[in-house]
């Protein structure tokens, strides 16, 4: 195989992920606003294992809806939940369980490496596609990275 043909594979590899990454997105964007018509509150913040405590957060505004010790975060959820749904809500959904679904784990994965490329060198390359910024993606010919 030649450079060139090297080098086409490696960056059609790069724009496959960059490809899969936005559409990633674009599965939890989608689920998030399925999510939030159906009444849901969507929250984010960390969970009782975090040493200064624990905090659960609006997912949209960042706002702090609830904070304490270990040993109150179940009680506190509970306490939230019920809360929204007396508001005529269906109840919180933690924004780490949005990608719970089939259509975002299938684009998890990095695409397979191309044939004659060497796994780890096309992972190393999606890798980097993915995350390497507006540098890579303007490299990859994409302008700069999205917001």
């Amino acid at each position: 195989m030649t450079d060139a043909a090297v080098g086409a594979l490696l960056l059609r590899h790069a724009r496959e992920a960059v490809r899969r990454s936005l559409a990633y997105d674009a599965v939890l964007a989608q689920r998030r606003r399925e999510l939030e018509a159906e009444g849901y509150l969507l929250v984010g913040g960390c969970g009782p294992g975090a040493e200064a405590g624990w905090e659960i957060t609006d997912y949209r505004t960042g706002r702090v809806l609830a904070s304490g010790s270990a040993d109150d975060y179940e009680a506190a959820v509970m306490r939230l939940d019920a809360e929204v749904v007396a508001g005529g809500g269906r109840g919180i959904w933690h924004d780490d369980h949005v990608a719970d679904t089939a259509a975002a784990e299938a684009l998890l994965d990095l695409p397979p490496a191309p044939r004659g490329i060497p796994a780890a060198l096309a992972d190393a390359v999606a890798d980097w596609a993915e995350n390497g910024g507006e540098d890579a993606w303007r490299f990859l010919g994409l302008g700069g990275r999205p917001g």
